[in-house]
């Protein structure tokens, strides 16, 4: 006020020096996950339009993974016979041990996603390779696309069910909420969604949760929320 009132019809350059020396600090509200419901997420699910884009979100949903770790998926990295999804990624703040798809999710994939997926690798490789795009590792991704493509895809889904956007991320926290509520222990969805940090996660299997991987399965199986 003082510099607008006072300084500014004196002297407007020293007014626009003071404007730009006085930072006003800019306080960013906390951000609160958006509160969705297991029905919500199916109907979005069933309103994407591309499979690529379709495929990805049933992932993130059914594992509660972080976006990035399952945009970089590799095939090598998902055991459709086993129904397990292995990360094998350790920080010194992130540990994804293993995590599973449920079995109508893997009929899915084989029947209608993975078809799709090398119909649409077949029709680009030439065109990459023309772009020095290291094919081989772009055939390897479980999700060969681009992936700005699959989140517009995605976000025109929510609009159309829900009338706004959020974030992917909070698939994430709709997961861990799920099994919460289904009486999961927060250990074990630590583990699931490689939370745990790995010094944490080696002390809870060696003293509080010594579950084996087919354990940790029928977990997932009774308790995941499931698009199929």
């Amino acid at each position: 006020m003082v510099i607008k009132e006072v300084i500014k019809p004196k002297n407007p350059r020293i007014a626009r020096e003071l404007y730009d020396a006085v930072k006003i600090p800019k306080y960013e509200r906390e951000y609160t996950p958006i509160n969705l419901e297991l029905e919500t997420v199916k109907q979005i699910f069933n309103a994407i339009e591309g499979l690529g884009a379709k495929a990805y979100f049933l992932i993130l949903a059914e594992t509660g993974l972080r976006n990035g770790e399952v945009f970089s998926l590799r095939l090598d990295q998902v055991d459709l016979e086993n129904r397990v999804i292995r990360i094998g990624k350790v920080t010194k703040t992130k540990r994804a041990y293993v995590t599973f798809i449920h079995q109508p999710t893997v009929e899915w994939l084989k029947e209608t996603y993975l078809p799709y997926r090398e119909r649409f690798v077949r029709r680009y490789a030439n065109s990459l390779k023309a772009l020095n795009v290291n094919i081989e590792q772009w055939k390897a991704k479980l999700f060969p696309f681009d992936e700005d493509d699959i989140r517009t895809e995605i976000k025109i889904a929510m609009r159309k069910v829900i009338g706004r956007e959020f974030r992917l991320y909070d698939l994430r926290s709709f997961f861990a909420s799920y099994m919460l509520k289904q009486g999961v222990s927060p250990l074990v969805v630590n583990v699931l969604q490689g939370r745990t940090p790995p010094q944490q996660f080696q002390i809870l299997q060696e003293r509080y949760l010594n579950l084996s991987e087919k354990e940790l399965r029928e977990i997932y199986d009774k308790h995941a929320p499931r698009l199929l």
